[in-house]
């Protein structure tokens, strides 16, 4: 009988470890849907950071979320400085013909 509650007590030890180290979503299910976390065309601007939001679960963000938003603001910023160091040369090529 002491083997029946050892065993147990593993099984619920383990289930507690792998929901703590976010193995599994404990998470309730709302039925809701995820919070936009870009922008749909990828037109990151101030306001649309400011109104970035992710889903709180168990142990913070969902990291899935927060990698996403971050990928699109990087790809974001490497497009305008492309533009801007474009703009820049572009300028300055115009500058030493006059």
């Amino acid at each position: 009988m002491s083997y029946v509650f050892v065993l147990l007590g593993l099984i619920v030890t383990l289930g507690a470890a792998l929901v703590l180290l976010g193995r599994i979503d404990a998470t309730p299910r709302t039925g809701r849907p995820a919070p936009q976390t870009f922008p749909p065309d990828g037109g990151w601007t101030a306001e649309s950071v400011e109104r970035l939001k992710f889903r709180v679960v168990l142990r913070g963000y969902r990291m899935d979320e927060v990698d996403s938003a971050l990928a699109s603001m990087a790809q974001e910023l490497r497009s305008r400085t492309a533009e801007l160091e474009l703009a820049a040369a572009h300028e300055d090529s115009g500058a030493e013909e006059t």
